[in-house]
This record gives C-alpha cells, sequence and structure tokens, in this order.
C-alpha cells in the first residue's frame, strides 16, 4: 500500500482578497466602540453626580485637603468676599462653606501662585 498526498483544491488558502479593508473595518469598529462606552460613562456620571451627598464629597476630598492644608497658605479678602457671592448666588446650603486659598509657590509647588476653591 502506498500513501500519496492529496491534491488540493484550487484557492483553499485564499481569502476573500480584501485584508486591508477587513483590518480598517476592525479598526473603526473599535474606535466606535470605544468612544460609546466613553460616552455612555459620562452620560452616566453625568446624571448619577447630582445624587452623590455633598459628606461623601468632603470624605472623599480628604487625602487633598491635608495636603492644601499643610501648604503655604496666604488669602486674599477680595477673592474670598467674591467667592462668598458667588456661593451665596447659587443658593448653597449653609453647610456647604467654600474657601478660596492662594497657595505660594515654594519648594513642592509651582513657579505660578495656584488659586484653589476649597470647601
Amino acid at each position: 500500500m502506498t500513501y500519496r498526498n492529496p491534491k488540493i483544491p484550487e484557492g483553499i488558502n485564499g481569502g476573500r482578497g480584501r485584508p486591508l479593508r477587513d483590518l480598517v473595518m476592525l479598526g473603526t469598529s473599535v474606535v466606535a466602540l470605544g468612544i460609546a462606552i466613553i460616552g455612555g460613562l459620562m452620560l452616566l456620571g453625568g446624571l448619577l453626580a447630582p445624587l452623590i451627598p455633598f459628606s461623601w464629597e468632603r470624605a472623599m476630598a480628604g487625602p487633598f485637603a491635608a495636603v492644601i492644608h499643610g501648604a503655604e497658605v496666604s488669602g486674599s479678602a477680595r477673592l474670598q468676599e467674591l467667592v462668598d457671592d458667588l456661593s451665596h448666588a447659587a443658593g448653597l446650603p449653609d453647610d456647604m462653606t467654600i474657601k478660596a486659598v492662594v497657595l505660594e509657590h515654594g519648594a513642592s509647588m509651582p513657579t505660578r501662585p495656584r488659586v484653589v476653591i476649597w470647601s
């Protein structure tokens, strides 16, 4: 008994002949899906953000407060006055106090003073 390899039909390994188009379609689909996911997350975040209690926001900002309160701080009375006027005009609750802080540049700060609005 002798073994012989069968004859392979023509075009068995050939695709549709448009691999570049397939690659472009795949890439476009991935980009479109990414944009849709990011857009959906942004929409969902915009809908859910007003539902977060201010006390939770304050608790999440705790580590950042330590950095700001530990830096060299110089306040501007006029800036704080503007912030107070804006807070009153916005109708913020009484427990939501906003404080304007001007951080002076130091060893760990940038070369320009930075204004931070802090609650």
